[in-house]
């Protein structure tokens, strides 16, 4: 990973779009509440804890402006 750029900004849209509905069919199944996510994220794509943090936390906070 760059130093100058954070993992959230060196993925494709396609593929954080991936991310972000599967982190949206997580949440309605209940298997965790979103702060337990990361982990779940990680394993799915491949990807290291803090990495998948970064998702999770650019997902809540864009959350307001996706549809649902």
């Amino acid at each position: 990973m760059s130093a100058d750029k954070s993992y959230i900004e060196m993925i494709d849209l396609e593929t954080r779009e991936e991310m972000f509905d599967y982190l949206e069919v997580l949440r309605t199944s209940g298997a965790t509440n979103m702060f337990g996510a990361a982990p779940y994220l990680a394993e799915e794509f491949e990807i290291d804890q803090a990495d998948a943090k970064q998702v999770v936390v650019e997902w809540v906070l864009t959350a307001k402006g996706r549809k649902h």
